[in-house]
């Protein structure tokens, strides 16, 4: 009988996790299958209950580790790449643009005080949402 629940238990986690998008219920298959194995082989009720929650637990700590790693995107690749200033850049005003491999972005002065016109080239030292953090070159 237990067979049936170890396996309900499976599909549920399974079908939550398809529809939620959000590794929420993923944790607790690895539990139920092994906790679906042992009651294959007979095991002890308290025995496979004992199993899913370690598990369930483990790896639910294994994949909070690892998403908390900060996953690097495209955009990180642009540190250290040069911009042509296309509009004055002024932090105050909340104003300036620039051109970075064809695309025309945000761009704000590392430095407040230091003036980055057009035609000036900037170098990205720091991305702040969409915009870029730039230093003169």
């Amino acid at each position: 009988m237990m067979t049936y629940v170890w396996a309900a238990v499976i599909v549920a986690a399974l079908l939550l996790e398809g529809v939620t998008f959000g590794l929420v219920a993923i944790w607790f298959v690895p539990g139920a299958l092994v906790a679906l194995i042992m009651s294959l082989f007979s095991v002890p009720l308290p025995w496979q209950i004992l199993a899913f929650g370690v598990i369930s637990v483990i790896t639910l700590f294994l994949g909070l580790k690892i998403r908390r790693r900060k996953t690097k995107t495209n955009v990180d690749s642009l540190i250290g790449k040069t911009v042509l200033i296309t509009e004055e850049v002024n932090n105050i005003e909340a104003k300036g643009t620039g051109k970075l491999n064809g695309q025309v972005w945000t761009v704000r002065a590392k430095n407040p005080a230091e003036a980055l016109v057009p035609g000036d080239l900037a170098i990205v030292v720091a991305i702040e949402g969409v915009k870029l953090i730039c230093r003169k070159k």
